[in-house]
């Protein structure tokens, strides 16, 4: 059955909306004409007819796309967050995060997204919407955030797939900043490396999904630095790693230490695998170049967000959709809680 979902709230928390994602596999969220839909698959207690017509249902789904990323909000949603980004404008330093203007609004919970260890809260604040006006460097945990939203989305529609069709695409891997630090540290940080993506794998819930090798891409955020947020991306279908980086000084070398890092921890756990990694090679990829100093993290998100569908993303958005890539990314923030709650069900961390 399909059915419109409204999301919940903590009644606890005075404006803060909170959300837990469902455990079931049979259970998949669509978002579809600007609404959120729970899309249902038997449990066993369906007749062959009504679960036939249910998986007709999901297959009028299964070519759903995300609305883009650098797409205009709705006129009524677009106020929504004008009214947000003005509530909490100058909290804070645009460049200095240690610079507090207003600390009572820079720690007011804004949103609260279940992406912390084993499903806890993490608190979008008050100085992390401030930072998503143009002009101003985003934190990392709005990044982090989306990331997990990107990764909620992908095994949604992966799921929606498999139900609807018996196969199809491959699910992908969305992590955090962190990770990075872990790649450049190699031995023990290569470890809790693939500890991380061990995990990941396991929370995915599929028993096609064995090893990091079924997957069909890893995506990490990567900050330099505190300065500059850049991409690294592993396709296991091309069998290649890819840096995408909104710097206008692209070349070979870029994010050269990132590519060899990564390709190296592949190759040693292809080693334990057995798998033959002869054909992996990596590359500084072309990407959408921003014109200023503070955009890098919107892009970033950008690049995350297409890459969900396409490796080729030279011309899918460019400096002049940045103002609705910004306000995209926090709506979507706002209201993943409606996009992933349903009633009555717990926590999955992703």
């Amino acid at each position: 059955f399909f059915q419109a979902e409204d999301g919940i709230r903590d009644t606890s928390v005075t404006g803060v909306q909170t959300c837990a994602l469902p455990i079931l596999p049979n259970i998949v969220p669509v978002r579809h004409n600007d609404h959120y839909w729970q899309l249902s698959f038997g449990d066993g207690k369906l007749t062959e007819e009504q679960l036939e017509e249910e998986r007709g249902l999901a297959l009028s789904f299964g070519g759903y796309c995300d609305i883009e990323i650098k797409s205009p909000l709705e006129s009524e949603h677009e106020k929504e967050v004008c009214k947000i980004w003005a509530k909490y404008e100058g909290c804070i330093d645009a460049v200095n995060q240690n610079m507090i203007h207003d600390e009572e609004k820079a720690a007011e919970v804004v949103a609260s997204l279940p992406s912390g260890a084993r499903g806890s809260e993490v608190g979008i604040l008050g100085k992390h919407i401030a930072r998503m006006n143009p002009g101003n460097w985003l934190f990392d945990e709005v990044i982090n955030q989306y990331m997990w939203i990107l990764q909620a989305r992908d095994n949604h529609r992966t799921a929606l797939q498999q139900l609807s069709c018996g196969s199809g695409k491959k699910p992908s891997s969305f992590l955090q900043s962190y990770f990075a630090s872990f790649l450049i540290g190699g031995g023990v940080g290569f470890s809790k490396a693939m500890g991380v993506i061990k995990k990941k794998i396991k929370a995915l819930n599929n028993p096609g999904i064995s090893s990091i090798f079924d997957l069909g891409k890893i995506v990490v955020p990567i900050n330099h630095d505190n300065a500059h947020w850049a991409l690294i991306v592993a396709s296991f279908e091309r069998e290649k790693v890819l840096y995408f980086d909104a710097g206008r000084r692209l070349s070979r070398q870029s994010g050269k230490a990132h590519r060899q890092a990564l390709l190296s921890l592949l190759k040693n756990e292809a080693g334990k695998l057995g798998v033959d990694f002869r054909g992996w090679t990596d590359e500084a990829a072309e990407a959408p170049v921003q014109q200023n100093g503070t955009d890098c993290g919107a892009f970033v998100c950008a690049f995350a967000s297409y890459i969900t569908h396409t490796l080729d993303i030279r011309s899918k958005f460019s400096q002049g959709d940045t103002t609705a890539i910004r306000q995209r990314i926090t709506y979507d923030l706002l209201h993943a809680c409606e996009e992933f709650t349903f009633h009555g069900l717990h926590a999955q961390n992703l």
